[in-house]
This record gives C-alpha cells, sequence and structure tokens, in this order.
C-alpha cells in the first residue's frame, strides 16, 4: 500500500512540474466542428497459446491477446501510411464500451506443437476528438524525449471515460502541427494505470502509459487518442445436414453366377 501512495505521488509531483511547460491551449489544438475525420480498418489474426499458458491462463486470455496482436499488426499499418488526422471538438458521444468482444471461444488444439489456436477478427476506428484524447504532460526523469518501453504520464481533456475502462487500455499518439492544424499518428501504446486529482473544484483523469511501437520519439505536448475496438472471435462453420434432402437408399446389384466347366469322369 504505502508502495503504491508514493507512485501516485510520485506522479502528481511529475504533473505539478508539466504544469510549467509552455503547452499549446487546447482550444488551439481542437476545431469546432459537426463532424469528425475518422481511420477505420480491419484485420484478421490467429492468436496461438501454449498448452502451459493455456492451463495457467485460462482460455480468455485469447481475448487479452487478440487485441495486443490485432494493434500492433494495425499500428504498423498506420505507421507505414503515414497516417494524418485533424483533432476536432465535435461533441461526441460515447455510447458504448471501446472495446467489445464477440463471439464464443472454441480454440483448435493442435497435440503435435501442443499448442491451442483460435482466429479472431479486429475492427478498429480512431477518431481524433477531443472526448477520446490526452496530453503528454510529463515524461519519466523529466527527460526531453523517450522511446519505446519508456513511461509517460497523460492528462485527459474529458471525463467522459471512466476509470475501470482506462486501465490497461492502449492508446495512439500523434505529433500536432499548429501551422496546419493537422496530427500525425506515429505510434501506439498502453496505459498501466490511472487516478483521480481534483482541481478547480473537477475531477481531471491523469494516465501512466508506457511507450511501446513508435515511429518517432515522445515528447511532453504530443497528443494521445483512444481506439474504439471491436475483437470478434471467429470459428469455421459447422457442416449441418439438409434435413429436406431426399435419403438415397443404393441397393447391392447381385451378379449371376458364371457357369462353371462340368467335372469330367
Amino acid at each position: 500500500m504505502q508502495k503504491k501512495l508514493m507512485i501516485i505521488l510520485a506522479i502528481l509531483v511529475l504533473f505539478g512540474c508539466a504544469k510549467k511547460e509552455e503547452l499549446i491551449q487546447k482550444d488551439l489544438i481542437f476545431t469546432h466542428s459537426n463532424s469528425c475525420q475518422s481511420f477505420s480498418t480491419s484485420t484478421e489474426i490467429t492468436v496461438t497459446i501454449s498448452k502451459k499458458d493455456y492451463v495457467k491462463e485460462n482460455k480468455d486470455f485469447f481475448w487479452k491477446k487478440a487485441l495486443q496482436e490485432g494493434l500492433n499488426k494495425i499500428n504498423r499499418l498506420i505507421l507505414k501510411q503515414y497516417l494524418i488526422l485533424q483533432p476536432v471538438e465535435s461533441n461526441l458521444h460515447i455510447e458504448s464500451s471501446l472495446l467489445k468482444k464477440i463471439g464464443q471461444l472454441n480454440p483448435i488444439y493442435d497435440p503435435y506443437v501442443t499448442e491451442y489456436k483460435q482466429k479472431f477478427k479486429i475492427k478498429f476506428k480512431l477518431l481524433p476528438d477531443i472526448t477520446l484524447a490526452g496530453r503528454v504532460v510529463s515524461l519519466k526523469e523529466n527527460t526531453y524525449a523517450i522511446g519505446e518501453n519508456e513511461l509517460c504520464y497523460i492528462n485527459f481533456f474529458k471525463n467522459d471515460i471512466g476509470l475501470n475502462e482506462l486501465k490497461n487500455s492502449y492508446f495512439f499518439v500523434g505529433k500536432f502541427s499548429p501551422e496546419q492544424q493537422i496530427v500525425n499518428i506515429i505510434g501506439m501504446g498502453k496505459i498501466l494505470q490511472v487516478i483521480t486529482q481534483k482541481r478547480n473544484n473537477s475531477n481531471k483523469l491523469l494516465a501512466e502509459g508506457e511507450m511501446l511501437e513508435l515511429q518517432r520519439e515522445v515528447e511532453v505536448g504530443d497528443l494521445i487518442f483512444l481506439p474504439i475496438v471491436t475483437v470478434e472471435a471467429i470459428n469455421p462453420p459447422m457442416l449441418k445436414a439438409n434435413p429436406l434432402q431426399s435419403e438415397v437408399v443404393v441397393q447391392p446389384k447381385l451378379l449371376p453366377e458364371p457357369d462353371l466347366p462340368k467335372e469330367t469322369k
């Protein structure tokens, strides 16, 4: 418990230092609009889990691994395309969870390699709206920039997303260009823990995030966006007999016995 409190206090201290940074005001980043440009894509993956991990973690571990591997694949696609979006404030309302799980898990076991396999389809949408956005406010040890597998601290602009949904969720990092009013997506990360801090009579969400795969280094002031993801378990179709199909009965055809030569005396 004491260790956890020390971590939280360290985050708050870093957050207090981050306020001294000259950050661009959010009103100059997110332009008001009635619509929001989005990036959508989907991909299919096959997740493999060893028999040992399957017994230890149970088959629900497939969902976690499918999300991770699916987003890694989509992130590489985004980095290859040099994705550019325009951040907006469009009064976006999130009606349901940012992460949906569809279908039933029915992994297939391969006894030759002692592994379980399950196929998934990942549907992905990235909306550069302020409702799903945050900003990097501090870097671990107050360094100038960080890379992969390093930590940062994120302040969210809105409080529409709940704490439980933010924990262990993934985010995408963007570099904002004030001159062009666009953001370039440069990689992804994962939220490790989230706390609430009371400021100006309102609760603010503050998160600790770990950078995963990046194209460029992350700096204070960079934006982050939470994606909307659907993970669907895919199983091979079951072959069903047609009840309307008439049954064909084949009777064996008896061949006549051949005439054998008679035995001579």
